[in-house]
């Protein structure tokens, strides 16, 4: 009685897991292929506009909580960013990818926090500036044709970040503006997910972050607490 249990239930194991298999083969999508051109640099350069980069690039620091787990205080001008989360601190060079662990007081050279930091901003970050990105060094840039007929900036990093080689597909608005990114990430097996990039947060100097991104099976990534230090926007004349 008991082995036939366990062949129940080992059969039932099975069948669950070959049906996600097959549900995660039926949603799959195959990367866009390139189209060679301008057009997907012109496409960038026109999202860049809508988001108003000059004024992004002028702020000197950035705060916000990522979905309430870990906070950060980005000092762009030095490139530099405190991670808390729990009781930790960690203070992280980021043009030399290294740091110093501040709270609980560390060993010196405690590399473990500091990588766990360096990684954590990674991917935080994204979803805070990822529009801002997409002429970074290693991208590459094309208007492409999805699977469902609509269109959009593809944008492929080579190099950078934790998880280098990731493919990502902005959907725009008519005024350029991104609205969905749809992934093809080496962390998510499942290639052409779609997440929602919305609830903008418009700074004083007129650029704007979004602050929800609905998707991946129903989870909301939210981002909170957004707030700026830079120069004060010009006075009207």
């Amino acid at each position: 009685m008991f082995r036939r249990v366990l062949k129940v239930l080992g059969l039932l194991v099975c069948f669950v897991l070959g049906a996600l298999l097959l549900g995660a083969l039926w949603i799959h999508e195959p990367v866009p292929g390139m189209t060679p051109g301008d057009q997907g640099d012109e496409k960038a350069s026109l999202m860049l506009q809508a988001l108003n980069q000059p004024g992004w690039n002028e702020i000197e620091v950035i705060e916000w909580t990522f979905v309430g787990l870990r906070s950060y205080r980005w000092n762009k001008r030095n490139n530099t960013v405190v991670v808390r989360w729990g009781s930790k601190e960690v203070w992280v060079d980021l043009a030399r990818q290294t740091g110093d662990v501040r709270s609980p007081i560390g060993r010196a050279g405690d590399m473990g926090l500091v990588q766990n930091a360096i990684d954590a901003f990674n991917n935080d970050s994204f979803w805070l500036a990822a529009p801002y990105k997409v002429f970074d060094p290693g991208t590459q840039r094309s208007w492409v044709t999805l699977e469902d007929g609509r269109e959009g900036l593809m944008v492929t990093y080579s190099q950078g970040g934790s998880t280098p080689g990731d493919t990502y597909v902005w959907l725009l608005d008519s005024e350029n503006r991104p609205i969905g990114l749809k992934l093809w990430v080496s962390v998510i097996p499942i290639g052409g997910l779609e997440v929602s990039w919305e609830q903008y947060k418009v700074f004083p100097n007129g650029s704007r972050v979004a602050q929800s991104h609905r998707g991946l099976g129903g989870v909301n990534i939210t981002l909170s607490n957004i707030a700026i230090e830079g120069p004060e926007p010009p006075h009207p004349n």
